[in-house]
């Protein structure tokens, strides 16, 4: 695949990247400022979002570093901080919970379909030409799989991590419309937690 007419979109990439990297930062804190001070409990759904944040910020430290070598025209972005922060959402979603069977097991398949197609994009990254160099450097002498594999892999997983958005949004919908408050409230409610879909 040639690349050579492509404008270079490594400075806008950098941007957005340390822009949503402040923004992460800012909210995270957040979060465990009323986490420790106001609720008092940490939850592990903290610890996967500080995990998500370390390795958001990790991607945008070698995004920096890679920008001298062809980055904007040859991207390849972070897989598995976003499949963390989908998974530290349903942990939240476990802990609001009430105690019934056939949610729980309903959440921990949506974390494991997650978890699993995440590694396995990782893996077909990974695997895609051997010796691995081949895949950035064409220079590179290499023998590598049709570029439709990755193509179709990334689909795949897009597809995947799109449906899983669509269900976290939905799904605490079904845990405040049988409290007992006002339907305003839970139209805001679900309304809120459901942002994610965005």
């Amino acid at each position: 695949m040639d690349y050579a007419g492509t404008d270079d979109l490594g400075p806008a990439v950098l941007s957005v990247a340390w822009v949503f990297a402040g923004i992460s930062i800012l909210i995270v804190a957040a979060r465990f400022y009323v986490r420790i001070w106001i609720v008092r409990k940490l939850g592990i759904d903290d610890y996967i979002i500080l995990l998500t944040l370390a390795l958001g910020l990790g991607n945008s430290a070698f995004l920096t570093m890679s920008s001298s070598w062809g980055l904007g025209k040859h991207i390849v972005f972070s897989i598995m901080s976003p499949g963390f922060g989908r998974i530290s959402y349903a942990f939240l979603l476990l802990s609001l919970s009430p105690p019934n069977k056939t949610r729980r097991v309903f959440l921990w398949t949506i974390i494991t379909i997650q978890f699993v197609v995440d590694v396995a994009m990782v893996c077909i990254s990974f695997a895609q030409c051997r010796p691995i160099t081949g895949w950035w450097d064409h220079e590179v002498d290499a023998d590598c799989w049709s570029p439709t594999v990755q193509q179709n892999a990334a689909f795949f997983q897009g597809s995947v991590c799109s449906l899983v958005d669509l269900i976290l949004a939905v799904f605490p919908a079904s845990l405040f419309w049988n409290l007992q408050m006002h339907w305003k409230q839970k139209i805001f409610l679900s309304l809120i937690m459901g942002l994610g879909i965005l």
